[in-house]
């Protein structure tokens, strides 16, 4: 089964009030992770809003002032549609496709970013019901609080550093989950 790995920076944790500054996907084919079809795109915002640490992290990472392609929120889901379609994931850029997504947080935080800012997004997708969290498959009983992803990737003995960019960390993701398909 091949998968979107799908994950947001944003400029705070509020849907309705603080934008989301970029976005990276992955397609999870089989294919060696080298290999994988990527997507990465600065949302080009008429203006950021968002929490002050929030936005500092993003200006340390370079997410302000990137010279990565960018979208603005009106065309993001035809342009995340139209390299679905490229790649063989989605059949048609009309009408909606039903995808699976895998992301850290990406059934609680992502998806509603995405529904509440990028209009259009759910006409274009519907985002099937179960999403492929890995922090699931690194969660330890006795822990009052999920891991972050840097714990997952030590559970799984990855020595990759998370520099949280969306790219970098839905490539972890699909690191995450091939390691546990191995166990």
């Amino acid at each position: 089964m091949s998968y979107l790995a799908l994950d947001i920076e944003t400029a705070g944790v509020d849907p309705e009030e603080h934008s989301i500054l970029e976005v990276g996907a992955v397609i999870d084919n089989g294919d060696p992770i080298e290999d994988l079809p990527t997507y990465q795109r600065q949302i080009h915002n008429d203006t950021v809003i968002g929490q002050r640490r929030s936005l500092e992290m993003a200006s340390e990472n370079g997410l302000l002032n990137s010279d990565l392609p960018s979208v603005k929120p009106k065309h993001f889901a035809a342009s995340l549609k139209g390299w679905l379609v490229d790649e063989g994931f989605c059949d048609s850029p009309f009408g909606r496709d039903y995808i699976t997504v895998a992301g850290k947080n990406a059934a609680t935080f992502d998806i509603p970013f995405l529904k509440e800012q990028m209009p259009h997004f759910t006409d274009a997708f519907c985002v099937r019901a179960r999403v492929l969290d890995p922090t699931t498959l690194y969660y330890k009983l006795q822990e009052e609080r999920p891991p972050t992803l840097d714990e997952c990737l030590e559970r799984a003995g990855i020595e990759e550093p998370v520099d949280h960019t969306a790219l970098s960390d839905a490539l972890q993701v699909v690191r995450l989950i091939r390691n546990a398909k191995q166990q």
